[in-house]
């Protein structure tokens, strides 16, 4: 449950942040979870 609520934080605030790393990240992870 920890774990979830971590990861869940961890992936909330990389969309929150408005930072370039943030938004590279942030299309790595919606490239992903287009091509699954």
């Amino acid at each position: 449950m920890n774990q979830y609520i971590y990861t869940f934080h961890k992936f909330h605030s990389i969309f929150i942040l408005p930072t370039k790393k943030s938004i590279n990240l942030r299309k790595k992870l919606l490239s992903t979870m287009i091509i699954e």
